[in-house]
């Protein structure tokens, strides 16, 4: 697929793998063959389909408002019924649903208690983390941002996974050297 502009010089490409998880890359190109790194930018990422988290298990830290200085570690199983419904199995045998927003790249993750209800929701960015907000509400209070969690998939090779992202040491880009001005003393007039 191919989207130009109105000028001829610059096209937009868009590339999609038919694997599961469909790739695109988009590029910037430039009809007359010329490298221009600089002013051209090429970016690859994955488009994840709900494939990818049916039957996946994530061990899921929480900090919720009320308790800053403890981070609740529990499992979460997301799996589907015999009639197609989305089942979220938590640790603590609680149960939810989960769904994926394939267009938006946004997973949420509800669990039910008998005064109310958690949902555990994020942008997924990568496909071995997630991170994001708890919302919450029950018969006592109205619905609203109890916390924040992350979560990591189980069962794939730490090798395969590598840093999360919130670990990760962002990239510095090169300092311009600024030129330093010589010392200049101070002279005084004695006449």
């Amino acid at each position: 697929m191919v989207l130009s502009e109105s000028s001829a010089e610059e096209s937009l490409v868009v590339a999609k793998d038919s694997e599961s998880s469909a790739k695109e890359s988009l590029v910037v190109a430039n009809d007359e063959g010329e490298d221009d790194d600089d002013e051209y930018e090429y970016v690859e990422y994955d488009v994840l389909t709900d494939k990818e988290f049916i039957g996946s298990e994530w061990l899921v830290g929480t900090v919720m408002d009320n308790r800053l200085e403890t981070i609740a570690e529990t499992w979460v199983r997301l799996v589907i019924d015999e009639k197609g419904k989305n089942i979220a199995v938590w640790g603590d045998n609680s149960g939810g649903v989960w769904n994926w927003d394939t267009a938006n790249q946004f997973l949420s993750v509800s669990k039910n208690s008998l005064v109310g209800k958690n949902i555990w929701a994020g942008v997924v960015d990568d496909y071995y983390f997630v991170r994001g907000t708890v919302r919450g509400w029950n018969f006592f209070s109205p619905a609203s941002v109890v916390g924040q969690w992350q979560a990591r998939r189980l069962g794939v090779e730490k090798d395969e996974v590598g840093v999360a992202p919130w670990f990760e040491e962002p990239e510095e880009e090169e300092a311009e050297e600024t030129p330093t001005l010589p010392k200049t003393t101070e002279s005084t007039d004695e006449s």
